[in-house]
């Protein structure tokens, strides 16, 4: 005979399990194999995630920082602020051309900087088409020592690469800004915000957070950078090629053939043009 104990399923039975239930949430990572879930009962990333399309090159990977789990994971499918993400200061600029771009990596590694660059591609920003430059500060300091540390940064920043650059200071992630409006509210609903992350972060684990970016997936996003250069007619992606991407088109009104004439046939009123006649 089993030691098994029947459950108690009264009127409460599912608010209850509701209570409990937080696989349903992320049903869909655990589906496509972003998320897995061990013989431990605990959720963990999955395949790391190799984007060939990631338009960021890090100068520097961030040791104290889980931000898949924190913001793809638990922001994302959870809606909550992770702890962890209140405390998380970075400076950042947008510049506008591949020569900064590059100037900003560029300098990040100069200096050993934790952080990124990479082309802005979220619409919401109101800077597509630019580049992000993004320094991560150390997590849990004090606002005051993240702002003396911001001013630094800003300072070698204008003398180095951008003198006119605007270098800003933030808090957490521009989604969860933009979601929970504005940050300096948070500590309204941290209470909130502790409650559910005590309900669902003892299910989740990112144990092989550490991960260095690829080099073949830096030189992809340098690529891509280069692309987007052209595309959005920064010229200055003329530095890093042999030839433009395409050649150069003829400016039919002031180049070399304006004074030849090119007649053509006048089509006569009422007449149907075929595509068999061009």
């Amino acid at each position: 005979m089993s030691d098994y104990q029947k459950e108690k399923r009264d009127k409460g039975y599912f608010a209850q399990l509701c209570s409990q239930d937080v696989m349903s949430a992320v049903a869909q990572p655990l589906a496509t194999g972003l998320l897995k879930m061990g013989t431990d009962q605990i959720i963990r990333p999955g395949n790391k995630r190799i984007l060939a399309q990631r338009p960021w090159v890090s100068s520097k990977i961030c040791p104290d920082r889980m931000c898949f789990l924190w913001k793809d994971i638990l922001f994302e499918y959870y809606q909550f602020i992770p702890k962890a993400c209140r405390m998380c200061w970075k400076v950042t600029c947008h510049v506008p051309t591949v020569e900064d771009a590059f100037n900003s990596l560029d300098h990040l590694r100069r200096y050993d900087a934790v952080g990124k660059v990479g082309m802005e591609n979220r619409g919401y920003t109101g800077h597509v088409g630019q580049y992000l430059v993004v320094w991560y500060l150390p997590l849990g300091d004090p606002l005051e020592k993240q702002r003396e540390e911001a001013k630094l940064i800003k300072k070698k920043f204008r003398r180095e690469v951008k003198h006119d650059a605007t270098v800003n200071l933030r808090r957490g992630c521009t989604e969860m800004e933009k979601k929970y409006y504005p940050a300096d509210s948070w500590e309204i609903l941290a209470s909130a915000f502790d409650t559910d992350e005590e309900k669902v972060s003892p299910h989740f684990a990112d144990d092989d957070n550490i991960m260095e970016q690829p080099y073949l997936q830096e030189i992809n996003a340098k690529s891509k950078w280069i692309d987007r250069a052209f595309e959005h007619g920064d010229l200055t992606y003329l530095k890093y090629v042999e030839m433009p991407h395409i050649p150069p088109r003829i400016d039919w009104m002031n180049s070399i053939h304006a004074s030849i004439d090119f007649p053509s046939s006048p089509v006569e009123e009422g007449e149907v043009v075929s595509m068999d006649d061009i």
